[in-house]
């Protein structure tokens, strides 16, 4: 009477009783476990710290820099590729970005010219605060470097920033459905996940101690 009395009350409080029939709730396969992990990192961490580093810092140039490097790392989980390269960059911003967006300005202008060589582009202007200018294009302006006459085009880095951060959502969306995105982020997180950061508070005394010795 006492053990039926307790199902009574279990069923009714929504518990299950010891014992009882109720199966556990099954675990996420373990490919949508490091998509979410992925996901989490870029989603919670990696551009939001792109935009707190804009908005603590106003250096644009570098921040360029970093969003470029966020899109560089997500071409890899898109290839499924130990190594990214132009071409994965390149497929990464003709699939998700703007059209507006051109694949080969940005990898070659962008991309290399900044992180390689923190170079003036020749075919954008970086600017901020002004996302009325973004895409905006010039006239032909004769370039101080080649002396050639070359069209120019705004790009505004708010509007960047988030266009990446559009892009990457895009990108783990159709992942959760297409097994193929899926088998290719798994495996690149295998050969090259994202960079983990462990804060100052979380490691320990004798981690610092040989740190600095």
């Amino acid at each position: 009477m006492q053990v039926h009395c307790a199902l009574r009350a279990n069923r009714a409080s929504g518990q299950h009783a010891v014992g009882s029939f109720a199966s556990p709730r099954p675990k996420p396969p373990l490919g949508v476990t490091t998509l979410l992990r992925v996901k989490e990192t870029y989603s919670a961490r990696i551009i939001p710290n792109i935009r707190r580093a804009y908005e603590k810092t106003n250096l644009v140039q570098e921040c360029f820099i970093l969003a470029h490097c966020a899109i560089l790392s997500l071409s890899g989980f898109h290839a499924g590729t130990k190594d990214t390269s132009g071409a994965t960059y390149r497929k990464f911003v003709a699939d998700f970005f703007p059209s507006q967006y051109d694949p080969m300005g940005l990898w070659r202008d962008l991309r290399n010219g900044l992180i390689h060589a923190y170079t003036l582009t020749s075919t954008y202007v970086l600017s901020h605060r002004h996302p009325e200018m973004h895409f905006y294009q010039m006239k032909e302006v004769r370039s101080e470097r080649t002396g050639e006459l070359a069209g120019l085009t705004f790009l505004n880095f708010e509007n960047f920033l988030l266009d990446l951060e559009q892009a990457a959502r895009s990108y783990f969306k159709k992942a959760e459905t297409e097994p193929d995105l899926l088998i290719r982020l798994c495996k690149r997180y295998d050969f090259a996940p994202p960079a983990t950061y462990i804060s100052d508070s979380e490691i320990p005394d004798n981690a610092k101690l040989r740190t600095w010795c």
